[in-house]
């Protein structure tokens, strides 16, 4: 979708360089946080699908055999943190809808059976817990709301997915690059169902299909 490819092995290395240059910066007594302030992100971000077909019925029968693919993508995603305490902050995560293209297997091998444009939009709850004073890690968990955009029509007519809420799940590293600015690496996991409908020929099609997509993030974020 766009030119970002991030790749875990890559990150990894990033970080390992980030963590010896935060090492070696300026300290500042009581950690990385305070309440009051706000941090905002900037990421480039890998969503790793893996899905399973749960139910499809083709004009009100079962269809047995039948699987689904989705492929992976990237994007770039945005973050905005308001911490209540030094350690306590509120997210709220989103960014530009990747894409994906469902890919029939078993009965239906070789259909292309439609597309859409995705992305959560989720408020959480994250916990902080200072390495030092220019290192911090994190976790989180809250809320997603999983919003379908622009669907094409595939083997399947009238090609809909429906919007839907998940948990969502997270945890992450950032080390201070300097008094403001932040290296941020952090990992998301947000489970849904996406329920389909649509028309295959003259028969109604209707489909569930649980998604269990990883979302792997690396970015900068500034501190205010």
């Amino acid at each position: 979708m766009n030119p970002f490819n991030v790749k875990f092995p890559t990150s990894c290395c990033v970080l390992g360089l980030a963590l010896m240059w935060g090492s070696a910066a300026s300290a500042q007594d009581g950690g990385m946080y305070k309440r009051g302030d706000f941090v905002v992100a900037v990421s480039a971000s890998e969503v790793l699908t893996s899905e399973q077909l749960d139910e499809v019925s083709v004009g009100g029968g079962d269809l047995p055999g039948a699987g689904v693919t989705i492929n992976n993508d990237e994007t770039v995603t945005f973050d905005l943190s308001y911490f209540l305490s030094d350690r306590i902050a509120v997210n709220l995560f989103g960014g530009i809808p990747a894409s994906a293209r469902l890919q029939g297997t078993g009965s239906i091998g070789g259909l292309a059976l439609g597309s859409t444009d995705y992305g959560p939009a989720v408020l959480s709850l994250q916990y902080h817990q200072p390495i030092g004073s220019n290192v911090s890690l994190y976790a989180g968990g809250g809320v997603a709301r999983l919003l379908f955009l622009n669907e094409k029509d595939g083997a399947i007519a009238e090609f809909d997915v429906r919007d839907t809420w998940a948990p969502a799940l997270q945890v992450g590293t950032r080390v201070a690059l300097n008094s403001s600015l932040l290296l941020n690496l952090d990992t998301r996991y947000i489970p849904f169902n996406g329920n389909i409908s649509g028309n295959l020929g003259p028969a109604r099609v209707k489909a569930k299909v649980g998604v269990d997509p990883i979302v792997v993030n690396i970015g900068l974020a500034y501190r205010f």
